[in-house]
Order: structure tokens, then sequence, then C-alpha cells
């Protein structure tokens, strides 16, 4: 991890839900420091106690990494800083695209064709993760396997923030039910919209879970 990469805590508490987004603004040979974690559903701030146990997840050359850490304070910056122990390398796990979050949901999204083979049209995700989407598509819309198309993402937040993802798409199948859908890979260069899909989605699955609740 460098300075200015983005990672996610997570209380390791068994009942804690919340994700904690934070930013890494030093580091040294014992310590990430980064700067006051913000609980992305509340979009508030919080300052831990000294040694909270908690999971920290991070995004490497497209691959979801994840290790186990106990929170230290830091207070040698101008700024409210928390210190996080490095792990050793035998202590990072990697989490597989099968471990992806899917979440039946629908998102906004545009898919356009690079070589205009057809016209750009708006449509709804059936479900989303990490690693693609399923998308609703018009009955005169047809796809190759592997056709590699381009993919506009609008990502709501409960905060009422927006995040707008671009990206290129692999075709994986296409499924023609009562709705024709077809299953996408996405192919992300970035890591930091990597990162924005699966905390939406842990946003998703925790308001669900909200919900069932009630009922």
């Amino acid at each position: 991890m460098q300075i200015g990469d983005s990672i996610v805590l997570r209380l390791s508490a068994p009942n804690a839900k919340d994700t904690f987004r934070c930013k890494v603004i030093d580091k040294n040979e014992q310590f990430l420091i980064v700067d006051l974690p913000v609980n992305q559903a509340t979009n508030k701030s919080t300052f831990w106690v000294r040694n909270t146990d908690v999971s920290v997840t991070f995004i490497k050359n497209g691959v979801v990494k994840e290790f186990l850490s106990k929170v230290k304070h830091y207070n040698k910056l101008s700024i409210p800083a928390l210190a996080i122990p490095l792990p050793d390398k035998e202590d990072i796990r990697k989490i597989q695209r099968r471990e992806f979050v899917r979440i039946a949901t629908n998102a906004d999204i545009a898919i356009h064709c690079p070589n205009h083979s057809f016209l750009p049209f708006t449509s709804i995700t059936e479900d989303i993760s990490g690693g693609g989407a399923s998308v609703i598509i018009p009955p005169n819309i047809s796809f190759k396997q592997r056709k590699k198309i381009l993919v506009y993402l609008v990502l709501h937040s409960k905060s009422g923030g927006i995040e707008y993802i671009k990206t290129k798409a692999k075709v994986v199948r296409l499924h023609e039910h009562k709705i024709k859908t077809v299953s996408l890979k996405f192919l992300l260069q970035n890591e930091m919209d990597q990162e924005k899909i699966i905390n939406y989605c842990f946003h998703i699955q925790r308001e669900q879970r909200k919900r069932e609740k009630l009922y």
C-alpha cells in the first residue's frame, strides 16, 4: 500500500456490519498511518479507542486482500490520525472473486459499443458485484460472447452521494427468458473504482438486512 491509497476497515466484533473508509497519509516499516475513518453509512468520521480489533481490506493490482490488525493512536502529525500495524506477508489473505458480495439491486447503467455496432442505451442491473453485473437489455440488442463494451455505472449512496464509474466490460453470456439479460465481467483498470463497487455492494446488503429485520 502506498500513500494516498484507500482502505476499508471493519470492526472485528461478531455483530459489526458498518464499514469505514480511510486513506493512507503516511507509512513506515511498522505502521500504516491513516486519517480518521469515515463511516460509509453515515458519512461521519470516528476516533476509535486504542487496540480496537479491525479487519483491513484493500485492493492491489486488481486483487482484494485482507488482514487483521489493531488500531493504535498516532500523535506525530498535525492532524488526527491512527496507526495500523503492518502484518507479516503470510497474514494477508487474498479474497477470491467468487467471494465478492453479489447483490440483487437495480443500479443505473449505460452501455456503449466502442465500434458503434449498436446505439448506446440505458438500463438497470439485476445484480452486481465487484467483479461484474447482470444487466437487463432491450429485446433487439444482441451481444457476442467475449465482446468488449463500455459501461457507465451510477451508484447512489445512503448519504445522497453518487459515484460515477466508467469501465470496459466483457460479455460472459446472454440469458433469454421473460426478461433478456447479459452477464458482464468488469475490466476495471482503476483499483479505486473496484473498491467503490465493493463498498456499494456492502452498503446495499446492509440496508437489505435492516429491512428484513423490520418484517
